[in-house]
């Protein structure tokens, strides 16, 4: 069998209707299940972290949806942060719900559970794998490591970031089942993971590695790489998300710089910022395992 072939199985896993509508049914109710548990999050009110800057302090943001406010979204590096599809959600709340935090909420939290169902989808369409598709996609949405991004409204780009990202891999794996023969309809859906991937990006920078998740995916387990030649034609294939990805963080680090975020090595050696790097990462880790000890702000350390 191919590697391309082994990919079109895996992926026609689902292509029974029975196989398919139970699947479907149980992570809709995934999906369900995810948005009643975090409906407690609805009745919060703001906070004094963080959401005066983005919300209830921004006269860009009060005054809702207009050509200047986008303008102003589009340009700015506010916050220390270039995101305008971020700042677009929260005018497009402010235009439907005002000030009222109920409103707010609830847009974060179907978003959140928006984004259960195209991760069980990703999982269950590149592996076939349906019954681990739906453990891991519920070990997602209910996981106490996500109460932060749901439940504080200035969190709203990780919920959104997250949308666009998974948007991008299931339209990645539509191109890959279409990609041959070459069509109209196959390049379609990858212009769509292109844009996809931009409004990720502009949602939150925390996706420009999403190039290399797509090339290991590429490897497994969509099984399209065995030779270094497979290898260069998937990496060509990158070529405009990577070029998305390094133009996004040029413009996060240019924002950053601006607001005095990027300290000088003096103060922060290279060395110091590698240690505490690998310590977050073997934290977060622990803290998926044992989420004990979550709070908003961890110090440098």
């Amino acid at each position: 069998m191919t590697r391309r072939g082994a990919a079109q199985v895996k992926t026609a896993i689902l292509g029974s209707n029975w196989t398919r509508g139970w699947f479907l049914a149980l992570l809709a109710a995934v999906g369900a299940l995810t948005f009643v548990i975090f409906t407690r999050t609805i009745g919060n009110g703001f906070v004094n972290y963080d959401d005066p800057t983005y919300v209830t302090s921004n006269p860009h943001i009060q005054s809702g949806l207009s050509w200047s406010a986008l303008a102003w979204a589009l340009r700015s590096f506010y916050a220390a942060n270039w995101h305008p599809v971020t700042w677009v959600s929260h005018m497009l709340d402010v235009q439907w719900y005002g000030l009222n935090p109920h409103g707010h909420h609830l847009t974060s939290v179907l978003i959140h559970s928006l984004n259960v169902l195209l991760l069980g989808l990703i999982l269950a369409r590149a592996t076939g794998q349906t019954a681990r598709a739906l453990i891991t996609a519920a070990l997602f949405g209910l996981h106490p490591i996500h109460v932060e991004s749901v439940a504080w409204a200035a969190e709203r780009k990780d919920v959104l970031n997250a949308f666009f990202a998974f948007a991008t891999v299931l339209l990645y794996l539509r191109w890959v089942d279409q990609k041959t023969p070459r069509s109209g309809r196959a390049f379609f859906w990858y212009a769509a993971a292109i844009v996809t991937f931009a409004l990720s990006l502009a949602s939150k920078a925390m996706s420009v590695t999403l190039p290399c998740l797509l090339l290991l995916m590429d490897y497994w387990p969509l099984a399209r790489i065995r030779a270094p030649r497979n290898f260069r034609s998937c990496l060509l294939e990158k070529i405009p998300f990577l070029l998305l990805a390094g133009l996004t963080s040029l413009l996060t680090v240019r924002a950053q710089q601006a607001a005095g975020a990027v300290k000088d090595t003096t103060l922060f050696p290279l060395s110091s910022r590698l240690v505490n790097a690998v310590v977050s990462l073997i934290r977060y880790l622990g803290k998926i395992l044992w989420p004990a000890d979550l709070c908003v702000y961890y110090p440098y350390a």
